[in-house]
This record gives C-alpha cells, sequence and structure tokens, in this order.
C-alpha cells in the first residue's frame, strides 16, 4: 500500500501523509489506505503532503488546499479580468492549521510555507497583510 511504504521510509505517521495525483495545477485524486502502487501509472505527477489526519485528526483542525492561477491571455484583446480568465499551473499546498488559530495566526504560518516561492519583487506585498 502506498501510504504505509511511504509512512515506513519517512518515519511519518501514515495519517498525516496525503497523496494526491495532480494534473494541470489542481489535484486530480487522493489516494486512501487501501490504494496500492499498482494504481500509480508511469506518467502519473503524484504529490504527497504532511498535514493533520482528515478522518482521525490529533487535534481539531481544517485543511486548506491551495492552488496557484494566472491569467489566461484574451484572444479579443480585452483587457479586463475576470475568475473565469485564470488557470490552474504548478503543484497544489495541501496545509492543516488548528482550528483554535486566529487568522493572523493562519496567515503567519502560511508566509513562512510559501516565502521564498514568492519572488522578492512582490514579498512586501504579502509580508504585512
Amino acid at each position: 500500500h502506498v501510504k504505509m511504504e511511504l509512512s515506513r521510509m519517512s518515519g511519518i505517521p501514515r495519517e498525516r501523509l496525503h497523496v494526491c495525483e495532480c494534473y494541470d495545477g489542481v489535484v486530480a485524486r487522493m489516494f486512501r489506505d487501501e490504494h496500492t502502487v499498482s494504481m500509480i501509472k508511469p506518467k502519473d505527477m503524484i504529490v504527497v503532503y504532511e498535514a493533520e489526519s482528515m478522518q482521525n485528526p490529533r487535534q481539531e483542525s481544517f485543511h486548506v488546499l491551495l492552488k496557484h492561477r494566472k491569467p489566461v491571455p484574451n484572444p479579443i484583446g480585452d483587457s479586463e479580468s475576470s475568475e473565469e480568465d485564470l488557470e490552474a499551473f504548478g503543484l497544489p499546498l495541501l496545509l492543516s492549521f488548528p482550528t483554535k488559530l486566529s487568522c493572523r495566526e493562519v496567515w503567519e504560518h502560511l508566509w513562512l510555507v510559501v516565502q521564498d516561492k514568492v519572488d522578492e519583487e512582490y514579498r512586501d506585498r504579502f509580508k504585512e497583510v
């Protein structure tokens, strides 16, 4: 089983491993405990996240799945962009947070995780929100 083997190799409890197949910038499938390695095809993009268990959390928590999006060039040349004009790219990010955290604490933790992935010229925009 995928999660059992990954847990053995990494030392991370199986319940905290979230094995996902990603496609076009989104999570296309999440593997359950009973999924086996034989279910993975050679071209599959498999991503493993460590986060609080969704079934048996050690503490009350919530999960956030973030994805990167970028504007899609408008063939008409209209400069107005809308929600539909964005496409997912890259790898999504799965995080879990204890429900007792304030919004500020969630933001601060998220910033710690992503700050090195944000282009330096944009960092000041997000650091103090």
